[in-house]
């Protein structure tokens, strides 16, 4: 009986020994928590592995801590190839952060090691624009939300244009002045009015002290009818007219003034009036009533005639 435990206790000691020693083992040398790296800097990853199934590794980074992730090499790193256990990476990272981290993991495995977090910042003033992204598509009517991050500007504040051609010209102004105090710095939600269809539409955003500015990828939008919204509607009139007293509202999204013109069914001007860029007005209706409103912009590129919205006896919707 003692030589069968005494065979028992080695036989198992010999395949707790092989367990121990066939697992997967990876040690992140660097980079180390609490290094700071900036735009253009080499941040050398090191480390150390064995026991690796495919003798390979792949490598990401994360610049929120961990919430999202990037491939910095996904063909996978061997034990032969000249960077091994040294490999240099040249973040390409927008914005300023202190909650980068590197991943390691065992290539086509499960096994995985963190590096500490890290920083990365500019030294440069620098607009990196994180939307829209290239190929984007917004429908008449959409917000279009613009964000950004800054880094290294003497005044914390921006403007923000459109362009439908690519950049080669600018339209108009989405936003004049965007501080940091505001609370659309960072995102900021732009509704575009477009006549016709803009398919290499961009944005600059540039610093108010001009020390930087930084254009988006091309996006689309399509064009439609500048928005025209009704409020305080009669309780009953006759069908696509508006009664006196009574008022509805013009928004304005374009980056230019628009010129409003009402006309009765038959086209005698009632009402005539500009509406600025960005702004909402508030339209009285004449005391003969109108039915039609013409929108236009001195350039010519915005030309709508709409349709006041058809109102039945009883209630309007």
């Amino acid at each position: 009986m003692r030589n069968g435990k005494l065979a028992v206790a080695t036989i198992v000691g010999i395949l707790i020994t092989t367990a121990i020693f066939s697992q997967p083992a990876i040690d992140v040398l660097a980079p180390a928590t609490g290094e700071q790296y900036y735009a253009g800097d080499t941040v050398w990853i090191k480390w150390t592995a064995q026991n690796l199934v495919q003798s390979a590794v792949y490598i990401e980074y994360s610049p929120d801590a961990g919430t999202t992730w990037e491939a910095i090499n996904t063909e996978g790193i061997g034990t032969t190839d000249s960077d091994w256990g040294n490999y240099p990476w040249v973040p390409q990272i927008k914005c300023p952060t202190d909650k980068v981290i590197i991943n390691i993991g065992e290539y086509e495995g499960t096994f995985v090691k963190y590096s500490g977090m890290f920083s990365y910042d500019f030294k440069e003033p620098t607009i990196s624009i994180l939307e829209p992204t290239w190929g984007k598509r917004f429908d008449a009517g959409d917000t279009v939300w613009i964000e950004w991050c800054t880094a290294q500007l003497t005044n914390d504040a921006v403007t923000i244009e459109y362009s439908t051609d690519d950049g080669a010209s600018w339209d108009g102004t989405v936003a004049d002045i965007v501080a940091a105090t505001d609370d659309k710095w960072g995102r900021y939600p732009w509704v575009p009015a477009m006549a016709e269809n803009a398919d290499r539409a961009k944005v600059l955003i540039t610093a108010t002290d001009s020390s930087v500015e930084t254009v988006s990828p091309r996006f689309r939008i399509a064009g439609g009818a500048i928005p025209v919204r009704r409020t305080s509607p009669p309780a009953a009139m006759p069908i696509g007219c508006m009664l006196k007293g009574r008022a509805f509202n013009v928004t304005n999204p374009s980056g230019e003034a628009l010129t409003l013109k009402l006309a009765t069914p038959g086209g005698r001007i009632v009402y005539a009036g500009t509406i600025n860029a960005h702004r909402s007005h508030t339209i009285p209706i004449p005391s003969n009533g109108a039915c039609i409103a013409s929108i236009g912009s001195r350039s010519g590129r915005i030309k709508r005639t709409v349709r006041l919205p058809a109102i039945t006896s009883g209630s309007a919707h």
